[in-house]
């Protein structure tokens, strides 16, 4: 897949656990809507793609297309198509640069997102 080019053929079909998806317009998909990652946790690959059009096939599954690939640089990691089982995640609009100080900015870390489980 090419990125920078809106992709209409074939789509993404990805189940939910929890949640629901929304389909948007071509201006909020330019500007940054429906973002998402979808990789492979074992190997650590990671493509981050977008999707204009979201439609309902069966209770928590979803079939996506208009599929913008390779965002923000993951174009090489892209393959052809995603196999059965390859991981989800909606990346949500808190998305904002980590602030480092000047000492901390070439040493090596590992992060974690997701929710807060301990209060």
């Amino acid at each position: 897949a090419r990125p920078g080019l809106l992709h209409f053929e074939g789509g993404l079909r990805v189940e939910l656990l929890s949640g629901s998806l929304a389909s948007v317009d071509m201006t909020a998909l330019l500007n940054g809507e429906n973002l998402a990652a979808v990789g492979d946790a074992d190997s650590q690959r990671w493509e981050v793609i977008q999707f204009k059009s979201a439609e309902p096939v069966a209770a928590g599954l979803w079939q996506l297309t208009g599929l913008l690939r390779g965002q923000f640089g993951t174009e090489d990691v892209a393959p052809a198509g995603w196999p059965m089982g390859s991981s989800f995640v909606l990346l949500g609009r808190g998305r904002a640069q980590i602030q480092l100080s000047a000492e901390a900015t070439d040493l090596r870390r590992h992060y974690r997102f997701g929710r807060n489980r301990n209060p």
